[in-house]
């Protein structure tokens, strides 16, 4: 044991496990959310223009940056990112629940990198699981008293994701001594500075309009489809699992801990908050499903370590939701990476007739950045219109250029290519003289109006 703690076999094997269950799920497009391809579109024309770009306000400018010098990367090695992000936090996971001597560090660790949503998105080139990867190492620095590190961690994982700032302004006052310090201030201080520094460019950019917020359509809850994403129907039971053990336990029994689990209660608090009151991403309650299992797994007795943390390796692979009350055998991993391969095969098709149009342009909606991503720049900007007043179609069909648009397929999950007023503000499927592309059976379909 001391030589395999030693060589660090048991961090080396986290790494590993966690990478290589993954790996089946790296090639198949760049994610269901389109901002996750607008990520890789936006670092193309970072890496050509050689200033920065902001994806989306505010910006995601470690992610976008970090893209952007591999010019082009493809889904395996975009994907690949973040599955190593993914398996780094599971190392600090790890760390930390060893550090607050939890019965089972090593298989907790494992457990808690298959929660489905944390499995879903550490396989796409989405910014979550990068978020996380750094707010946790943040805290494991603090836990072991490597202070003045912890906030250059902690400003990556707000150069992830902006919603970070105050939960890593939480996790500086996890060091220890009194609530209020001037080390905790002058912490705080440096967290602040590395932050702004890290979003200097999107300032000299955009001014401070990089700061607005982005409007969008609907705050519509969708209970199944967010219980599947974060948890699916297994791993929903192994936190259930998790609060019995908590509450059966019925007390914390160090000063440590007891600091500890004070600090995931607020950043638990401030995750929900940021759930609900931003447009309803299951994802934004992501770090607080994974800070309740910490706080779980570090304070649970053996059997409520390990049995939940069977369950929770299960619940990516086996059953998901399809109503509240039913469910299938395919789990949401399985479910969502069927989804993405129907829209990577139809938006691959789509980009393929792209490349071949020069008289042409196809009217996208959210499903711009897709095509943007799988196209040379210089083909996107010719082909690719966002298109909203109605006499921009006679604008662009008076230049003797052909006209498409996308069809809406649930199925392929292309859900830009709604026709309706949300979207352009007039149904382009009632215009005459453009047609439509449609998908079907892995063909592409030209149907004009």
């Amino acid at each position: 044991m001391n030589l395999i703690t030693k060589l660090h076999l048991f961090p080396i094997g986290i790494f590993v496990l966690n990478f290589v269950i993954r790996i089946p799920f790296l090639n198949q497009g760049y994610g269901l959310d389109s901002d996750a391809w607008l990520n890789i579109a936006t670092a193309k024309r970072i890496a050509l223009s050689g200033h920065y770009i902001a994806s989306r306000f505010p910006g995601f400018p470690v992610v976008e940056w970090t893209y952007s010098l591999f010019q082009n990367p493809g889904y395996i090695l975009a994907n690949g990112i973040s599955a190593c992000m993914a398996s780094f936090a599971c190392v600090w996971i790890y760390e930390i629940l060893k550090s607050l001597n939890s019965p089972k560090p090593f298989l907790s660790s494992i457990a808690i990198g298959c929660v489905s949503g944390f499995f879903i998105h550490s396989v796409t080139s989405m910014d979550y699981v990068w978020g996380i990867q750094f707010f946790m190492l943040g805290i494991l620095l603090i836990l072991k008293d490597r202070t003045l590190l912890a906030p250059i961690s902690f400003a990556a994982a707000v150069g992830c994701r902006m919603t970070y700032l105050p939960l890593a302004i939480t996790g500086v006052l996890l060091v220890a001594g009194p609530m209020v310090s001037k080390r905790k201030i002058g912490l705080i201080g440096l967290t602040l500075i590395l932050s702004a520094l890290i979003y200097l460019p999107n300032f000299l950019e955009y001014g401070l309009t990089f700061l607005r917020p982005e409007t969008f359509e609907s705050n519509v809850w969708h209970p199944v489809t967010h219980l599947n994403e974060l948890l699916g129907p297994l791993g929903a039971l192994a936190l259930l699992m998790c609060f019995v053990g908590f509450f059966c336990k019925g007390s914390i029994y160090s000063k440590r801990k007891f600091r500890f689990g004070l600090f995931c209660t607020a950043a638990i608090v401030q995750s929900i908050l940021f759930y609900l009151i931003m447009p309803h991403e299951a994802a934004y309650a992501l770090p607080a499903v994974i800070l309740i299992i910490v706080i779980a797994f570090s304070n649970n007795s053996r059997i409520f370590v390990v049995v939940p943390s069977i369950v929770f390796i299960l619940s990516p692979f086996l059953f998901s939701f399809t109503h509240l009350n039913n469910f299938q055998i395919l789990g949401p991993a399985f479910k969502y990476r069927s989804i993405r391969i129907d829209q990577t095969k139809a938006m691959e098709s789509i980009g393929k007739f792209a490349r071949g149009e020069d008289q042409s342009i196809i009217v996208t909606g959210y499903s711009e950045p897709m095509l943007r991503a799988l196209l040379p720049l210089s083909k996107g900007d010719q082909v690719i219109r966002w298109l909203s007043p109605k006499d921009s179609i006679d604008h662009w069909r008076y230049k003797g250029l052909s006209i498409f648009y996308l069809d809406s397929n649930a199925k392929q999950h292309i859900e830009v290519s709604k026709l309706n007023k949300e979207i352009y503000g007039f149904p382009l499927d009632t215009i005459p003289g453009i047609s439509c592309l449609r998908v079907s059976d892995g063909r592409l379909k030209i149907i004009p109006n």
